[in-house]
């Protein structure tokens, strides 16, 4: 059975000290500290320049969807197939006109974001550069040197009724 040991406090030890106060701890080491996650400044400097490079690799993943989606919508001239391919090249350009808005929220005033916003930038070409090549898999460019296949047999097909 335990025992209660009963001694007296001297007035030394009777002070009222804050909860959680540690004898010997000095507040100068958390002066560079961020007040809300207690991380130093160059620990959030380093996680928003971090964060901004994942935004801005974030459009390669769209490269292979917006491919997949202009492979299955043909290489003739449809609704659906035209509408895709707006989409393909307004999404990019939106992005890209976007830009100062897009990368707000990692603005720090000693983080230069002039890397992620060139990288951003190069991936949003990227899906434009898809899109341009599904025009001229469509003939919508004239990049050939002879004209499309449909006005040759529309051609062949008119003389055919003249003679």
């Amino acid at each position: 059975m335990a025992q209660l040991v009963w001694r007296s406090v001297s007035r030394s030890e009777s002070k009222l000290v804050p909860l959680g106060y540690m004898p010997g701890f000095s507040l100068g080491s958390l002066e560079d500290r961020d007040s809300r996650s207690g991380k130093s400044e160059k620990e959030v400097r380093d996680l928003k320049f971090q964060g901004a490079m994942a935004f801005a690799r974030s459009p390669i993943g769209q490269v292979f969807m917006t491919g997949l989606m202009l492979y299955f919508s043909g290489n003739s001239i449809q609704i659906f197939s035209m509408m895709t391919l707006a989409m393909a090249f307004w999404n990019p350009s939106k992005a890209i006109l976007s830009l100062n808005q897009a990368f707000e929220k990692f603005e720090h005033p000693k983080l230069s974001l002039v890397l992620p916003k060139i990288v951003y930038v190069i991936c949003n070409l990227a899906l434009v550069g898809v899109a341009v090549y599904k025009c001229t898999s469509m003939g919508l460019l004239g990049a050939q040197s002879r004209p499309p296949q449909v006005s040759v047999e529309v051609l062949e097909r008119s003389n055919a009724f003249i003679i």
